[in-house]
């Protein structure tokens, strides 16, 4: 089938299938006038909601997605913006007008639902029986094979395949177990004898070079001093495990040293099941280190709290602990949060133990709010977009306030060890030929990436160090390169590899990156899929529960 008649084909489907749930959704109401309303409304809300999730993350909607509400309304809700607020009281009333409205289907109007009972019913014993699933109903949704090449386009599409790909979930574990051994990273080293060195880590809300954005013309620098050097020598930079959005994986990958490889869309802190993980900060603990996390969200987002616990931080430091007066939008400043957590370091320097300090600065986070009264746009942006400059602008003072921070680290703890980097490259949906953004998949995930190795300054690294590489890094740094000469360090290997949704990026020393997508079996991509696929299944069995021990740890060292 051509392009053209894939994406016609693709939109005929999708209608169908649309008329098909609205009708469905028809026989439970009373009222035909109010029922249609209430379909249109939540049809096409859901439909609009599809097509702006494409713009802004360049991937379709999936079932997985449908996880992410509650912490999407956490973020954004109640205390957000008038039209989120306003979102949440349409989605109250739509709930309270469908109750009044409902009814029971008759006899007849049951048989509407056979195909819906029957995806439930299939999804169901994929999901409660695997085994016998999989002998019975093989994965439908794998290569095309009967399945319309057409229905891999569209968004009502996306949504139903991807609840199928979901439901094959116990399936596929079953399958990768007879496949390839878990390979658990940087969680399944040991750390020995490491210097009593503090580790600073800064993790950037959509923190991006700006002149990577081919088509986009700045009147005006928008990095600081530091990431200008960072940038004239080569620039290295994190190859990220998501692009726009679902930044926890981003840190799971920083702390523990795993690829975050689950389902897409789904974030693991928010699976994660065994009670502990022995991440960076967990290893640190049982040598003596004091630990802490310092991220301006509620603590509940993304089951963050628990999951800082379980991977070894001692102290979460979240929103209601901190001064929240200077706000860029719903976030936390980023000269606030560092500010703040640079007068507690102080304090931590002062206890003498060695510790783990963990930043998120969420300042620059979609759609890139400013409080303009105290950070006005400085650097204009053509084409002339607000959102567009509102992300260049952030880029601007959250780099100014890091390379402060940095500084004033680097004059108070002279030995630490800094990383800062991005968390995933920025959602920038602007509608303008000039621009060519994302970039190609090959380059879709990279964010800038600096490690500071002390009193040497900055580190020298490849072009492109996968986010979960870093850990090994830094132990690698705490014990003077001992820990790569008794540990399979990927850092050492000729080619890192870099899970990705559809498939995996080979990442060659010295070459340009290579995009395997699952359907290619040639031999290096082949060997890239089982390391990726040995990583899988290690973080697969991080969210089924298990019998490893809590572990206690230390107190803290601050005054």
């Amino acid at each position: 089938m051509t392009i053209r008649q894939v994406a016609w084909t693709a939109g005929m489907m999708d209608f169908i299938l649309a008329a098909y749930l609205c009708r469905t959704f028809l026989t439970f109401h009373r009222n035909l006038f109010w029922g249609s309303l209430l379909a249109v409304v939540l049809f096409g809300s859901a439909f609009a909601a599809a097509i702006l999730r494409q713009e802004i993350l360049a991937a379709p909607v999936q079932f997985s997605d449908l996880f992410l509400l509650d912490d999407l309304f956490l973020y954004y809700g109640l205390g957000g913006a008038w039209y989120w607020q306003a979102a949440l009281l349409a989605a109250g009333l739509f709930i309270l007008v469908s109750a009044l409205n409902l009814r029971r289907p008759t006899h007849i109007e049951m048989i509407l639902l056979l195909p819906l009972l029957g995806l439930g019913l299939l999804c169901g014993m994929k999901v409660t029986a695997p085994a016998l699933a999989a002998r019975l109903v093989p994965p439908i949704v794998q290569g095309h094979s009967w399945f319309p090449e057409a229905a891999w386009f569209g968004q009502w599409n996306a949504f139903l395949r991807s609840a199928l790909h979901y439901a094959d979930r116990e399936a596929r574990i079953a399958a990768l177990a007879d496949e390839v051994k878990p390979d658990f990273g940087f969680i399944g080293s040991k750390l020995e004898a490491p210097a009593p060195r503090n580790v600073h880590i800064i993790l950037l809300e959509s923190f991006f070079d700006p002149r990577e954005i081919e088509g986009v013309e700045l009147g005006g620098e928008p990095f600081s001093p530091m990431f200008q050097t960072w940038r004239s020598r080569g620039g290295t930079h994190a190859v990220s495990p998501v692009y726009g959005d679902r930044s926890p994986d981003a840190e799971f990958e920083l702390l523990c040293g795993l690829p975050a490889t689950l389902d897409s869309s789904q974030v693991i802190y928010a699976q994660l099941a065994v009670d502990t993980v022995d991440c960076l900060p967990r290893k640190l603990a049982h040598l003596g280190w004091w630990s802490e996390s310092w991220v301006p969200v509620t603590a509940s987002l993304f089951n963050s709290q628990s999951a800082y616990r379980r991977i070894g931080i001692a102290r979460s430091v979240y929103r209601d602990e901190m001064d929240m007066s200077d706000l860029d939008g719903e976030a936390l400043s980023a000269q606030s949060l560092l500010r703040q957590n640079l007068a507690h370091v102080r304090s931590l320097l002062a206890g003498g133990k060695p510790f783990l300090n963990y930043l998120f600065t969420t300042a620059g986070h979609f759609p890139f709010s400013l409080d303009t009264s105290k950070r006005p746009k400085v650097v204009r942006v053509e084409p002339d977009s607000d959102l567009l400059a509102g992300f260049v602008n952030n880029i601007h003072y959250t780099s100014a306030a890091v390379e402060a921070h940095v500084s004033a680290l680097q004059a108070l703890d002279p030995d630490g060890i800094i990383i800062v980097l991005g968390d995933h490259p920025p959602p920038l949906p602007i509608n303008d030929a000039r621009i060519r953004y994302p970039a190609p998949p090959q380059h879709q995930f990279e964010v800038p990436l600096i490690v500071i190795d002390g009193r040497k300054g900055p580190l020298s690294l490849p072009a492109r160090v996968p986010t979960y590489h870093l850990p090994f890094i830094v132990a690698d740094l705490l014990t003077e390169g001992r820990f790569c000469q008794t540990q399979d360090c990927p850092t050492e290997h000729d080619v890192a590899i870099r899970p990705v949704l559809g498939g995996v990026l080979r990442l060659p020393a010295g070459a340009a990156p290579e995009l395997c997508p699952d359907e290619l079996q040639n031999e290096p991509c082949r060997a890239a899929q089982i390391a990726a696929d040995a990583y899988r299944l290690a973080a697969y069995s991080l969210t089924e529960r298990g019998p490893d021990p809590h572990v206690e740890l230390p107190p803290s060292p601050s005054k």
